[in-house]
């Protein structure tokens, strides 16, 4: 091989290894960009789990609220529903003939309902 083409092969093994030095640096000049967008990305997800728990909380209060309105109301209307018994079998009315004595009754079993409803979603976001 003459001196020429040695050279010419050298200089080629030569520039090719610089290319492959000059690509892994150009790799590596790309993670610190690649972990500052992550850290970005990380404190956005964060911010997004924090108003989700202060979300969260606010339903959890809000169904507090609503079950002692609930709870409040159901216990009143079954006081009610007791003493219509009471008057009505003084009168001796049937209370079940009543259509509002049907339809309170009917209320207090929903208001039971509810409760159990709202059990269900105080769990469901609890568990969240």
């Amino acid at each position: 091989m003459g001196k020429i083409a040695k050279l010419s092969k050298e200089s080629n093994l030569e520039l090719k290894s610089e290319k492959v030095e000059l690509a892994i640096i150009d790799d590596l000049k790309k993670y610190p960009s690649e972990v500052k967008n992550m850290m970005s990305e990380l404190q956005g997800i964060n911010k997004s789990a924090g108003d989700l728990k202060a979300k969260l909380r606010s339903i959890k209060t809000e169904l507090n609220s609503f079950a002692k309105k609930s709870s409040s109301a159901s216990v009143q209307l079954k006081k009610d529903l007791e003493k219509f018994k009471k008057a009505a079998a003084n009168l001796g009315i049937n209370p079940s003939e009543s259509k509002e004595y049907v339809d309170a009754n009917k209320s207090f079993t929903d208001f039971v309902e509810l409760g159990k409803a709202a059990d269900r979603v105080y769990e469901d976001a609890t568990v969240i």
